[in-house]
């Protein structure tokens, strides 16, 4: 194998302890056994693979040989690489999208997520299904997502009649950040018994956590603005 830059992506979310869902033993990303059971700690990434490495033979003739890793070829993993350097190697690299500054924002009925409309749609089915099974049949339910109140289901206990109103967000990977629209921020501030339901892993091993309305207002933060402007 060609010794070099095989890829460039991004960091997708913070530092945990490794396998703490048995994730990545199911997806058998450990040839070695004991090696993985050595590592506690680790970083979720997004790198895409080029088709062919930008060799370390290019990148020493574009006169980059000061990085880390040719210094010390058996040192940190990962190699330490500054600012100066990134530039002069981002001008042998293949033409990429960093995904996270451009990462589509999907906005629809059923409410708000990061990525393409297609798997949105997949993932979120598998959320609200995840959530309707952990309720059980005590409870009677109605799915309210397209009449835009703010939540996704109405929960009714059986015997006692108590309501709940369930906002439901799939996410694909381990990490709980999701979009909340407009209309499930005034939900969560006026509608009793309004909570948010997260479902992490939804198409691995769902993991569904829940928040209270005040926590998911302290949490949210101004991320998308919709701005009327007039005409020019």
């Amino acid at each position: 194998m060609t010794r070099g830059i095989w890829g460039v992506g991004r960091v997708t979310g913070s530092v945990e302890p490794e396998d703490q869902d048995g994730y990545f033993s199911d997806l058998g990303y450990w040839l070695d056994r004991d090696a993985r059971v050595a590592v506690e700690m680790f970083v979720p990434v997004d790198i895409p693979l080029f088709g062919e490495a930008v060799s370390a033979e290019d990148i020493k003739a574009a006169g980059i040989d000061d990085l880390e890793v040719f210094r010390s070829p058996q040192g940190s993993n990962p190699s330490w690489v500054s600012k100066d350097q990134l530039e002069r190697l981002e001008a042998l690299l293949p033409d990429w999208t960093d995904e996270e500054s451009d990462e589509t924002v999907t906005v629809s009925d059923y409410g708000a997520g990061f990525g393409s409309p297609a798997k949105n749609a997949v993932v979120e089915a598998i959320a609200m299904a995840e959530v309707i099974r952990v309720y059980g049949t005590d409870w009677k339910y109605k799915e309210v997502s397209a009449d835009k109140v703010g939540w996704d289901i109405t929960f009714t206990h059986k015997k006692t009649g108590e309501v709940v109103r369930a906002e439901v967000k799939g996410v694909s990977g381990t990490q709980p950040i999701v979009l909340l629209t407009a209309n499930e921020i005034r939900a969560a501030e006026n509608q009793a018994g309004w909570y948010l339901a997260v479902v992490t892993s939804a198409l691995n091993k769902p993991r569904i956590t829940e928040y209270s309305a005040d926590q998911a207002l302290d949490a949210a933060k101004p991320y998308v603005f919709k701005a009327h402007l007039p005409d020019a």
